[in-house]
């Protein structure tokens, strides 16, 4: 067997466990946290990009006029539209286990936080496996060029405008959904791509220097549309972020006082919100995630977790491709002794908002707490990296607002980090 076919069997191997580990979640008495599972998933992605990296190692190690290059180019393609297929076809599956869980009351809400961090784990590899193969098209197009020194340019035009949309789709995916920008990191990534494609470009104009009857004046419109297209996905530095961010706050706090007559500011405690805000119990909750979520904030601070817990999901239910109420609840459930619970909780965050240094530095407190010190340090790690100040017990008391009980939780952590 060579090392082609085994990582084809590994990889059918892959999808069997997925499927078989999903076949005991609609028997929810058989089924676990959500770890076997994940790791089966991971496992299958792990053995997804062992095929394709295999077959574009291939590619790159064949001159470009060799046919070798077009058998192999031909069987990447074939894999990415197979693995696309069938995690489209998975997705349908968790999808319709959704819907019948949301006509029920037997399910909880755990196990509803579960199936949704998968449902969102399939559409961020299924949008990363399409950018994959819109990229592989676009470069097999390149290098017909330079082996033949012209193509038609209204197929690389539809290659390069097919790779834009899809690209276009996944930001406005994040942006409605999960009222995000798409994660740096992915960005990143595409960006080193282009960048690639510039570099082929630019090498096959040092190459057509010798060569006539060759379009170069196409090749030289084309890369100046990949640069520019690099310069418009570079990030850019917005000043005035902060005064919005505070703008914002205010006028959430505004809009809490002016509807609950919120006053009467008691003594300072331990943290500056902690104790010194009375949120009273509404009997009807109002629709409005935002402001379901700032309440359910305020009643954290005041450690009235049972009534914050409602208001977190009465926001998840209002909203839930959101994080945020996710995060803050794993707070409540970890402050309640909950710990499980709270773990689910902040996966759920996670999976709608992978950058979270709060939800990060919250799984990885968890994760510790239940023995798994290895996954706490890459997440708590992860959340140093974003945001330094986690290291620090005085700011996570006094700016991030977290209770006693985590910061002791984390102290070990922070310590091992570099506190």
């Amino acid at each position: 067997m060579t090392s082609y076919e085994r990582i084809v069997v590994d990889l059918q191997t892959a999808r069997r466990m997925v499927q078989d580990a999903e076949k005991d979640r609609k028997d929810l008495v058989y089924w676990d946290d959500g770890y076997w599972w994940e790791e089966a998933f991971n496992e299958l992605i792990t053995y997804e990009q062992e095929y394709t990296e295999r077959l574009i190692e291939a590619i790159n190690a064949i001159p470009f006029q060799d046919d070798k290059a077009t058998f192999y180019s031909r069987q990447l393609n074939r894999a990415l539209i197979e693995g696309i297929d069938w995690h489209i076809d998975f997705r349908q599956g968790l999808s319709q286990t959704l819907a019948q869980w949301n006509t029920t009351d037997t399910i909880s809400n755990s196990a509803r936080y579960r199936l949704i961090t998968h449902i969102v784990s399939l559409d961020v590899h299924i949008f990363s496996q399409d950018i994959q193969l819109k990229q592989v098209r676009l470069e097999q197009l390149e290098r017909r060029r330079r082996h033949v020194g012209n193509i038609d340019s209204n197929n690389w035009n539809q290659s390069w405008d097919e790779l834009n949309t899809v690209v276009d789709e996944q930001r406005q995916f994040y942006a409605k959904t999960y009222q995000i920008a798409v994660p740096e990191h992915i960005i990143g990534r595409h960006i080193v791509w282009l960048k690639h494609i510039c570099d082929i470009q630019e090498e096959t104009l040092q190459q057509w220097q010798e060569y006539r009857n060759v379009n170069t004046p196409q090749l030289q419109q084309n890369l100046r549309m990949v640069e520019s297209r690099i310069k418009e996905l570079q990030p850019q530095q917005h000043n005035s972020w902060l005064g919005c961010l505070l703008a914002g706050l205010i006028g959430i706090v505004l809009c809490i006082i002016s509807l609950y007559g919120l006053s009467g500011l008691t003594a300072a405690s331990s943290s500056p919100l902690r104790g010194q805000v009375a949120v009273p119990i509404t009997t009807t909750l109002p629709n409005d995630p935002q402001l379901l979520n700032d309440q359910g904030i305020l009643l954290l601070k005041d450690g009235q977790c049972d009534t914050a817990i409602e208001h977190f999901d009465a926001a998840i239910s209002a909203k839930p491709e959101w994080y945020e109420p996710f995060n803050n609840k794993a707070f409540c459930l970890y402050d309640e002794g909950r710990i499980v619970e709270a773990k689910d909780a902040w996966r759920a965050a996670l999976a709608l908002e992978p950058q979270s240094p709060d939800a990060n530095a919250g799984l990885g407190m968890v994760l510790y707490s239940l023995g798994n010190a290895h996954e706490a340090s890459q997440h708590y790690s992860v959340a140093i990296g974003l945001r330094p100040e986690y290291v620090n017990e005085e700011w996570l008391r006094n700016e991030a607002w977290w209770s006693e009980q985590a910061i002791e939780a984390s102290r070990p952590l922070r310590v091992a980090l570099g506190e």
